[in-house]
Parts: C-alpha cells; structure tokens; sequence
C-alpha cells in the first residue's frame, strides 16, 4: 500500500459583471383594458387614490363613498374575491380620509384631504372607528395637503414620524415638507420640522420615508428626490427619468433584494396616470442609480385621472422576491410578482453528505461561501435541489461544508490525485464525483454471507501513514468507525484496509477478493462508505464453503487427489493426529498413502477419509 498526498490547487474564480434586471410576472389585473373591473370599482369619481397592502391584504381607499374596500390577496380564487370584498365603512373623526398609511407595527392611519390642516387618524379595521391622532395648520399660504406617510413604530414603547408634502393650492404654496415626530406612541402638534424647496412640488405630492432620517419626495410635476430631516436633498442621476408627458402622474415605492452585504436596493415610478412601471437599481446611491430594462407597460384604461397619482404598494415574499400592485383611479388595478432572475440547481452528490452548498456569481450572493446558498434534500438518493438567483451565464461550485473551499467539488484526474472541479456552467442537473475535503469518513462494514463475522476488525490507512491499526466498533454483525484528522479536512484519495486477528492473534488476515487474490486499497470517496468485506486471506472458523468454489476431494488407487479452484493452505494428519504435510496448493494436490485413516485440513476446514 501506498502514500498519496494531495496537493492543493489554486482556486479559478471568474468575476462576471452583476445582472441588474428583475423578473416581472402579472399575476392578475383587473381594468377597463381587461373589461373585468368589478362593479364597486367606480370609473369616473377619481377614487382610488391611494392602496396599502398589510398581512396579505390590499386596502383601497374609496373616499367619496367613506370606507375601505378590503381583498385577500392570498384568497386561492382571486377573481372571486376581487368581485366579492370586504367592504370597511369609516366613521368618526376622519370618515372619509384621502390616503392610508401603515405603520411598521401595523396601525393603519388616514389623512384629510385638499386643506392646509392636516388631519391624521387612527383606523380601527375592525369596526370602522376613525380616531383623531394629529390636526394641525402649520402655517397660512402652504397650499393644501392631499397625502402624507409615515415610518417607524407608533406603539406605546415606539417611535417614527409623520411625512407630509404640501401641494400648490390656487397657485399658492406646495413649497414646503412638514415633519412630526412620534415617540413613545405620542405625537405633538404643535412640534413640527419644516423643510422648503426652492421650487413648488406640482400635484399630488407624496413622501416615502427611508430611515428615521431620510425620504423619498416627488409629485406628478417634480421627479423623484431625496430628502434629508436637515433639508439636504439628494438628485436622482441627471436625465434618468424618461419624460412622461401629458401623462405625468405621481406614483412611487421602494424595495429590496437579497441577503446580507448583498442587498440590492430598487426603487419605482409610475409611468404614468394609466398605470405602468418602471424600475431603478439605486444600490450605489440615487446619484449613481441606474434604470433597469425591465418595465411595466400595461395601461388599465384611458378614462381621465385627474387625480394625477397612480398609487404603488409593495408586499414582500421573500429575500428574493415581491408583489407590487398598482392603481389607476378611474380605471383599474393589478399585481405583479417581481423577483431576481432564478435558476433550479439539482445535484447527485457522495454518499452520506449531510449538506450541500453553492457559491458563485449569483445575484445578491457573488461567490460567497462564508454564507452560500443551501441546497434541500429531495427526497432521491443523495439528490439535493435549490432555486437561487442568477443570469444565464452564472458559474458556480458545489460544497459540503461553509466557509473553506477545501470543501469543494473534485474530480478524479486519471491515476493521479484528484483535483478541484473547474467552474460549472449552469446545466439542470449536476454530478458530483467526490468532495476534494470531508469533516470524516464513516465506514460501514457488512459481510459476505459466506464469510462469516469476526469478533475484532482493523484497518489500516493512510490517515495516520499506515502507522497504527484502527480498531472497529461491532454492531450486531457489521462494524464501523469514523475517520478524520487534526484538521477535519480528509483528503478523498484517503486508502485504507481491514483486517481481522483470527483466525491466529498474532497475524493480521487481510481482507481478499472471492478467488483470494489480494484485493486493492479502499478510498474514502465519500463521507459515508457502506464496504462489503468478500472474504479473507485465511478462512475464519465461521466460514462456510463458497459452492462455486469448494475443492473436491477424491480417493486414488496409491492415496488422495484435491482438486482447487482457488489457492488453500492444506494440512494433512493421521488418525492419532500427527502432522503428516502442511502446504500450500494451487489448482491440484495429491499424496500417496497408505491404507488407513486420514484428515484433511483445506483452507482452516477439516475431512476424515479413509484410504
């Protein structure tokens, strides 16, 4: 037997550039397009003017009629629902509110309408109840407030703010953001920031905060900007936004995808007052943002929105994937599920692995095998399966363990030592041939029926240069044991071998082959080895004869003829026991006799014949 060592390789790591665009599935629409809007969706008084989604609901407020029109989004038959809703009626304080917000502990509040005081209040879903939670004129000639936003968490132990651009009013005003801060679930009206543009929002501004500090600010006459609590306001690249138009609506939501240090942060705008989406990736910045391909074009109708919004709500899923829906008062509404671009990764992989990872260019996760993808058991033997985002010409590797690429895939290169695995292409489904390090090897031994169960076995192995035995644990018939090193990295050209101490202690009876010719050095290709020992070079006590190859004893006319189908170790005595010939024999073994009685001893099994 002999040493291999594995010698590590260096590691090719192609750096393929970042895929920006997203997936984009319509997963319903309800429109004058589609000649499906539901009977309450009225198409002509501008209602509909603002949409919040909360814990798998989507709530439309429907101002002119005082009450929230409330869809299962996750109801299994969305048509069904869509046409049959729940219809909340508002009472109280601000019975009919122009716009909802939610807060990040999931209290929905409402905003007045087209006046220079904004009234906000508390909506009970439940009954309907409007409750005062701010009202307040911060200042003569601002112009009007028509919507308003909220962050944070307004519970008793929260806190957050109220975000509220103001609009012109009869060409005065719309200059000025108000900001009021809410702590402990207590907010003070008369304690308000007031930030001013140098120039006047249009119509229908609207806020979307970002952090306790930061905002988004636009308005179906003004693009979208960045605003910061102490008035520093931050542009969106120069001519990023396409020209809208005639068509120029407000309309804005922002989301984001993956995990970790590899979030990637989107942010869109309508494209319109009929509806339509575009998308920008604003990862490195609003100042370095880019404009994604993807874009929704649909148009629900042409009846006139005057209310020159068309309002956007965002619904996570998961790392990787939202729901956004959008309303076109006057004239419909729809969802989409947008996602990175995926692929489904299946892969056969070693016996005994316990998890499977991958790392590549993979959006969100670019070679990252401190925290890779995980792959799931199928079910298959030794068969894992995942969907993960990536571009078509992702590359990647498969590991078993996190955070070393010793872990990795490899292949076997002729008689040599394996090698790491080159980069995959992507392809459906992968093989894996070994893994270039494990943790351990388990070893399962079971027998061949024929061979019978020793009571101790060994092995030998290049784990420790062959220099000390490893004794195995019984378990009924089979034994096992586990091998590893100082630095639970076992190279997968690992060899190893057993054998017993019977039938004599004092010599090691190596594992063979059926015919008994020396069998070759195991290797450890995979965590998990399930080995089947043939026979061993000795026959033990319990052997029993192999039929095939059971020798055939005849008595000649001058003594005794075997004939052998595989070698034996034959000892042949005298009835009181004496050792007339101990040998070894191939093929034939005879010996003249005298007439008496005799025993033969083949391979460790014992005869008495008579001559």
């Amino acid at each position: 037997m002999k040493k291999i060592t594995l010698f590590m390789t260096a590691l090719a790591v192609s750096i393929a550039a970042m895929a920006q665009d997203l997936q984009v599935n319509k997963l319903w629409e309800f429109s004058r397009t589609s000649t499906n809007l539901p009977t309450w969706f009225s198409g002509s008084s501008d209602d509909f003017r603002s949409i919040v989604v909360k814990d798998g609901k989507l709530y439309l407020m429907n101002r002119t009629k005082s009450r929230i029109v409330a869809i299962n989004t996750e109801a299994s038959d969305i048509s069904a629902e869509v046409n049959n809703p729940t219809f909340i009626t508002l009472s109280g304080y601000l019975a009919a509110p122009n716009n909802l917000s939610v807060t990040a502990d999931g209290q929905m509040l409402g905003n007045s309408y087209a006046g220079a005081t904004l009234k906000a209040a508390k909506i009970d879903l439940s009954t309907g109840a409007t409750t005062q939670f701010l009202e307040k004129l911060p200042a003569s000639g601002i112009g009007r407030f028509d919507y308003m936003n909220v962050y944070g968490d307004f519970s008793s132990s929260g806190s957050g703010y109220i975000v509220a651009p103001t609009c012109p009013s009869s060409g005065t005003g719309g200059n000025n953001i108000y900001i009021w801060d809410v702590t402990n679930g207590s907010i003070n009206a008369d304690v308000f920031t007031t930030l001013t543009r140098t120039t006047a929002f249009g119509s229908s501004s609207i806020a979307l905060p970002i952090d306790a500090n930061n905002f988004y600010a636009m308005s179906a006459n003004t693009n979208p900007e960045v605003w910061n609590r102490d008035g520093t306001v931050t542009n969106f690249k120069s001519g990023i936004f396409p020209s809208q138009g005639t068509a120029a609506a407000s309309g804005m939501a922002a989301f984001s995808l993956g995990t970790g240090e590899n979030v990637k942060n989107y942010f869109i705008r309508t494209k319109g007052r009929f509806g339509g989406l575009e998308f920008y990736d604003v990862t490195n910045g609003v100042a370095n943002a880019t404009k994604l391909s993807t874009e929704v074009t649909d148009v629900f109708g042409s009846n006139a929105n005057s209310t020159v919004i068309t309002p956007i709500a965002v619904k996570k899923v998961n790392d990787y994937k939202i729901v956004i829906y959008q309303c076109a008062p006057n004239n419909g509404f729809a969802a989409y599920e947008v996602s990175l671009p995926t692929k489904t990764f299946t892969v056969t992989v070693p016996n005994g692995t316990e998890h499977v990872y991958i790392a590549g260019s993979f959006i969100g996760k670019f070679w990252d095998i401190n925290d890779p993808f995980e792959l799931t058991a199928t079910g298959k033997p030794n068969e894992f399966s995942g969907t993960f985002p990536c571009e078509d010409d992702v590359e990647y590797k498969y590991l078993c363990e996190k955070g070393d690429w010793n872990y990795q895939e490899a292949v076997y290169q002729g008689s040599g030592d394996p090698i790491q695995h080159d980069n995959h292409t992507y392809a459906a489904n992968d093989v894996v041939q070994i893994w270039y390090r494990v943790k351990s090897v388990t070893l399962n031994v079971s027998f061949e029926a024929s061979v019978g169960v020793p009571n101790q076995l060994f092995l030998m192995s290049s784990i420790n240069d062959w220099k000390e035995a490893i004794e195995l644990t019984k378990q009924d018939g089979t034994f096992t044991t586990t091998l590893t090193n100082d630095t639970q990295k076992v190279p997968a050209n690992t060899e190893y071998k057993y054998y017993t101490n019977e039938p004599n202690p004092a010599e090691q009876n190596w594992e063979c082959n059926l015919d008994m010719t020396a069998s070759s050095d195991r290797w450890t290709i995979a965590p998990v080895m399930n080995d089947t020992i043939q026979r061993f070079t000795t026959r033990l006590v319990t052997e029993t004869e192999v039929p095939a190859l059971a020798p055939r004893l005849m008595r000649t006319p001058t003594g005794i003829r075997v004939e052998l189908n595989e070698p034996a170790a034959i000892e042949l005595y005298n009835i009181n026991g004496s050792l007339i010939e101990k040998t070894k024999a191939t093929g034939t073994y005879t010996r003249d006799l005298n007439n008496g009685i005799y025993i033969i001893r083949i391979n460790g099994k014992s005869t008495k014949f008579v001559k």
